[in-house]
């Protein structure tokens, strides 16, 4: 799915995208913790995955839906097709990365007991909703990727831009976890991340399905050091 444009569009037109890309992982965000009271649950990816997964595939429609003429509208029905079977098998493997190979590596976790304290917890569960928000902020990303490109900006100053926000927008874990340690790892994995994922968009066929696996892996990396039975 290589993403370009050859349409200009006003200023005034970026900073309404930018503004409801903001409104939307800010209220999805706000309401993911507001959700965790309502359902007495302590995490929500583990505790309710289900629901959590059910709640960010939600989102990821509205943010689809909110930028599908504006942004989207190459996407026919045809090319969407044409991208079935990659997805599936791509869905597959993740599927088995997630419920099958993790859980069975011995000696989980990996990480030392006394290590530094961190903000994830993984079970078998996690990756139901995690895929399902990496979705959200994958489309998201696309979104300021495209507004950008119809700016006529080239592609290295548009994945600069990019992982600037959405390294930018990690910084709301400081009101969560104000560790300083966490809060910076979090944020220059976001940065590295949001520069990645924007080229990969811009220069590969298919470079919105491998900036997802990309995504999808950093965690699927993270899991032996984090899992919980």
């Amino acid at each position: 799915m290589r993403i370009a444009s050859t349409t200009e569009r006003s200023a005034r037109h970026t900073l309404r995208t930018f503004a409801a890309v903001i409104v939307i992982w800010t209220t999805t965000s706000l309401s993911y913790y507001w959700l965790l009271g309502a359902l007495r649950v302590e995490d929500g990816l583990n505790d309710a995955p289900a629901f959590y997964a059910a709640f960010y595939l939600a989102w990821a429609a509205v943010a689809f839906l909110a930028f599908r003429r504006s942004h989207f509208d190459w996407l026919t029905a045809e090319a969407v097709i044409r991208y079935v079977p990659a997805a599936s098998l791509l869905a597959a493997g993740l599927f088995g990365i997630g419920a099958v190979a993790i859980p069975s590596l011995p000696g989980l976790p990996l990480g030392p007991p006394d290590g530094p304290p961190h903000p994830f917890e993984m079970t078998s569960a996690y990756f139901l909703p995690k895929s399902a928000e990496i979705l959200l902020q994958q489309l998201l990303i696309a979104t300021l990727t495209i507004e950008l490109k119809f700016r006529h900006l080239s592609d290295i100053k548009v994945a600069t831009l990019v992982g600037l926000l959405f390294g930018g927008a990690h910084m709301m874990w400081a009101v969560i976890y104000p560790e300083p340690v966490i809060l910076f790892r979090l944020t220059f994995a976001a940065l590295l991340l949001g520069t990645l994922a924007p080229w990969l968009m811009l220069r590969l066929r298919c470079g919105f399905l491998v900036s997802y696996t990309t995504h999808w892996l950093i965690y699927a990396w993270l899991a032996p050091l984090f899992w919980s039975a």
